[in-house]
């Protein structure tokens, strides 16, 4: 969500292609249903992912993602890899289980060392809610009075904090 609502506000051409496959983007997933009651979709029109695949497209989220710090192509696939079953995940939860201890629930949800994992999608989280966050209070004008600020450098804190641990 952070990728593409900042993107849709730094790009607007980008932001309205996306918002005009919207319909075409319904009539796709309505053609899977096979209801006759739903037009099916129009030739040449794109439809969301299309439009995603092209270049322009690519190349502005790059732009974005090196320019925010958001999530990278390799993390974007790499984490939603457990959440959608995808088989890099389950050939994963079968080595782990095979050779698991006593905790299946470990094994399966694939943590070497949670401590670690977690505090760093905690972080990344955080960091997300940030930039979404200030997308909104600087499209709609409103006025945190230094709040968002300051919650920017306690986190760019945190951040420095977390970095120094690392190394230890």
């Amino acid at each position: 969500m952070s990728r593409r609502m900042i993107l849709c506000r730094e790009r607007p051409e980008v932001a309205l292609l996306l918002y005009g496959s919207a319909e075409q983007s319904w009539r796709k997933l309505g053609e899977k249903l096979g209801s006759s009651a739903i037009p099916s979709p129009q030739p040449g029109e794109k439809d969301m992912r299309q439009i995603e695949a092209t270049a322009d497209y690519k190349a502005a989220m790059a732009t974005v993602v090196a320019k925010y710090h958001l999530l990278n192509d390799l993390e974007w696939t790499m984490w939603s890899k457990r959440s959608h079953g995808d088989i890099y995940a389950l050939v994963e939860v079968s080595q782990e289980l095979a050779v698991r201890d006593g905790n299946v629930r470990r094994a399966a949800n694939k943590t070497r060392r949670p401590e670690k994992e977690v505090d760093a999608m905690l972080q990344r989280g955080a960091g997300f809610i940030l930039v979404a966050f200030n997308a909104l209070v600087s499209e709609f004008g409103i006025d945190t009075r230094g709040r968002l600020k300051d919650l920017a450098d306690k986190y760019e804190r945190l951040q420095q904090r977390h970095d120094g641990h690392q190394n230890t």
